[in-house]
């Protein structure tokens, strides 16, 4: 197991609670910045790393490095990012005891996801949004495209040529569709929608 976190002190606490493990080998990137090289040199079964170094300094492609995340209180919009955009396999929380922390690293280990109840919850209610939001027509679905990008109601009119009252109805109706609650939800939807679409496309 490879160890890379944005911190110092976090890395060398998880190096040395890890180290004690008999079944388990760890060694630690230098930096942030040495990952691609340790990663190339050590081939690791298991990546262990925090948002930051997987955003920043993870290369595109960890081969057949499987990453667990280690999470440091990311939001919503983050877990979802990992999981969907850079494929990770598994999320471990900051307050995970050393019996759980033991089995998620099996569990990534044998090919297995890793994940807390909520998370999964939270993503299997998105997934359901999202087969909604696909029902959408050709007029509806650039509208919601349009608000994921921050377009505001006047500038979405314009740019379909359109009236901002028929596009506010419009939108209400897209918020009835999708299940979302509140024009801010819908744009958070539409937002995911987009990494879904670039994933698969």
């Amino acid at each position: 197991m490879l160890l890379c976190f944005s911190n110092r002190l976090i890395t060398d606490g998880m190096r040395c609670i890890l180290a004690s493990e008999p079944d388990i080998t760890v060694r630690s990137a230098g930096d942030a910045a040495a990952l691609s090289e340790a990663l190339r040199e050590e081939n690791p079964d298991i990546l262990l790393v925090d948002f930051f170094v997987l955003e920043n300094y993870l290369p595109g492609n960890s081969g057949k490095t499987k990453v667990l995340l280690l999470d440091t209180g990311l939001n919503e919009q983050q877990i979802n990012h990992a999981l969907i955009i850079r494929n990770v396999t598994g999320i471990i929380d900051m307050n995970t005891d050393m019996c759980l922390l033991r089995k998620a690293i099996a569990a990534v280990k044998n090919g297995q996801v890793w994940l807390r109840r909520d998370i999964i919850k939270h993503l299997i209610s998105q997934l359901s949004d999202l087969v909604k939001v696909s029902t959408l027509d050709e007029s509806e679905m650039s509208i919601f495209r349009m608000l994921g990008e921050g377009l505001d109601d006047g500038v979405i009119a314009k740019k379909l040529g359109t009236k901002e009252k028929k596009v506010k109805g419009q939108i209400e109706t897209l918020k009835k569709i999708s299940n979302a609650q509140s024009r801010w939800e819908l744009v958070d939807l539409s937002r995911h929608f987009s990494e879904f679409d670039a994933l698969t496309h």
